[in-house]
């Protein structure tokens, strides 16, 4: 009798509405799961690179050069921090002010092999015709000055080999050691960047405490990169002081 009771109650049970199970499941489910607990692991949407221009760039962070209608000149590209680069003017002997160079090159970056059957590349940033105010004394004034770099390859690496001042003030040239404060030589393997976070000024050669005007320049947290640059962007670090 009792089990000819429980057959009767059995169509019952399973005469509920089979949907009304299914969404009482889901309404309790987490987000990314199914029925049964399984969760769905979704991918994140693909990143988008930002589009980094090609054109000419002069500072006063980013520095960029490519020839725009030689695509097989070299390119150059340097980035700096703490508001741009750093000129230290030295006046008879002592040490008369520092100038944070943080405007963009009204004259512009160039560059150019100046032997067409050498690797030798120069680049060219003028601010001649701007002047700065000192960090220690804004009444003392820079008006003006060009840096030039000119780089090589040497067994399949860049290495700056010359960098001056020209034109400091109008009437100087400073030829500074390529080598920074620190002894770093600005050197890399290419198609990666040189990067040095505390590079030391680069002094100017001879002895900074001769009489008339001379300068040093620091590029703080630098990177850089000549020669094979891939759309405008930097290639893995090579940090100073790693040896080639």
């Amino acid at each position: 009798m009792v089990f000819r009771q429980i057959l009767m109650f059995l169509p019952l049970c399973f005469a509920q509405n089979p949907e009304e199970v299914i969404d009482a499941v889901s309404s309790v489910a987490p987000p990314g799961a199914v029925p049964g607990g399984v969760k769905i692991n979704t991918p994140p949407p693909p990143k988008v690179e930002e589009e980094v221009s090609l054109e000419p760039q002069a500072g006063p962070i980013r520095f960029y050069y490519e020839h725009q209608n030689n695509k097989e000149m070299p390119k150059f590209l340097m980035q700096v921090e703490q508001g741009g680069i750093h000129v230290t003017v030295f006046k008879d002997g002592e040490e008369w002010d520092r100038f944070i160079i943080n405007e963009e090159a009204k004259g512009g970056i160039t560059g150019g092999k100046p032997k067409t059957d050498q690797n030798l590349f120069q680049i060219d940033i003028d601010w001649k015709k701007q002047t700065f105010s000192g960090t220690r004394n804004e009444n003392n004034k820079l008006n003006g000055l060009q840096l030039e770099m000119t780089f090589d390859i040497k067994q399949n690496s860049y290495v700056l080999v010359d960098f001056k001042i020209v034109n400091l003030e109008g009437r100087y040239d400073v030829d500074l050691h390529h080598r920074t404060g620190h002894g770093y030589e600005v050197k890399a393997p290419l198609g990666l960047s040189f990067g040095c976070y505390t590079p030391g000024m680069f002094k100017p050669k001879g002895n900074e405490t001769n009489s008339g005007m001379v300068a040093g320049v620091t590029l703080p947290a630098m990177q850089l990169q000549v020669y094979q640059v891939v759309r405008g962007r930097f290639g893995p670090m090579w940090e100073c002081g790693n040896m080639i």
